[in-house]
């Protein structure tokens, strides 16, 4: 998976910005790229939906942040995904690996917040929520 750029442009409420980004997901030999529309809305939200119809008829992305239990260290994250591939064999592949997708989504977004902010504080308390 990657993700490109394309342009960035501040909205008129205050913490908001709308980005266009070329985004690219694959899972063995299945690969696609893909023009979101992505608003960040700081501090609370990231949503993107795609732009272009060639690769799915819907995909929209959620991720919701809170305080979490020691709201200067931690935050909780939610994530939901929706989407339809176009082609009904990109459809059945999906079908098939959708869990390990979803796995992998999570795991390149834990990295990156590790990379960014450090360990995370919860690690032992992560089987308990």
């Amino acid at each position: 998976t990657r993700s490109n750029v394309l342009s960035r442009v501040a909205t008129d409420r205050a913490g908001e910005e709308e980005v266009e980004a070329e985004l690219a997901i694959g899972f063995q030999a299945f690969s696609a790229s893909y023009t979101s529309k992505v608003i960040v809305q700081r501090p609370d939200a990231v949503l993107a939906r795609s732009k272009d119809a060639t690769v799915f008829d819907l995909m929209i992305n959620e991720w919701r942040f809170r305080p979490g239990p020691d709201p200067l260290r931690t935050t909780w994250v939610n994530f939901s995904i929706e989407f339809m591939f176009r082609s009904s064999a990109h459809r059945r592949i999906a079908d098939l690996f959708f869990s390990q997708v979803a796995e992998q989504v999570m795991q390149a977004f834990e990295r990156r917040c590790r990379e960014v902010h450090g360990p995370s504080f919860l690690e032992d308390d992560y089987e308990n929520w």
